[in-house]
């Protein structure tokens, strides 16, 4: 059952079945059942194993999945994906990476857009063995060089 919870922080929680999950997103249970135990997305409320265990899925795995299917739609296979996923862990150093990096996909081509640890926005191409890193940009260097030109035209 969808729960829909406002809290004292007034954010929004949610918590949706693999059930609900997939009438949202438009693909199947066991779809969604094989993403989670290839680690593609994990239901962060609640996971089991065995017959019969409820996952709970939260917004933020929610948006995931629909990530999944949108990249899955677009003709991103799911080799690619599993190893895109794969290596933005290892290089985000983060488990869930699709929670916050950005995606683009086109051409054979994954590019991901995330923060770093420092603070800085990076974009590394995903389908890269080596993860290798497209581009880096230092928005407060960015934000201080532009205010510099402003003062100078002021």
């Amino acid at each position: 059952m969808l729960r829909l919870d406002f809290g004292s922080d007034s954010a929004l929680k949610v918590a949706c079945t693999t059930a609900e999950v997939a009438g949202m997103v438009g693909v199947s249970e066991r779809q969604i059942r094989y993403w989670a135990s290839q680690g593609l997305v994990r239901p962060s409320i609640r996971s089991g194993h065995g017959r019969g265990c409820v996952h709970l899925f939260s917004f933020d795995d929610l948006l995931q999945v629909r990530a999944l299917v949108e990249l899955r739609s677009r003709g991103c296979s799911l080799q690619k994906l599993r190893r895109a996923v794969e290596l933005l862990r290892r290089v985000m150093q983060d488990p869930d990476p699709l929670r916050y990096a950005v995606l683009a996909y086109d051409e054979g081509r994954l590019l991901a857009f995330y923060n770093t640890q420092q603070g800085r926005r990076a974009c590394v191409d995903a389908l890269n063995a080596g993860g290798q890193q497209v581009l880096e940009i230092v928005l407060e260097t960015l934000k201080e060089d532009t205010l510099r030109l402003l003062a100078k035209d002021v």
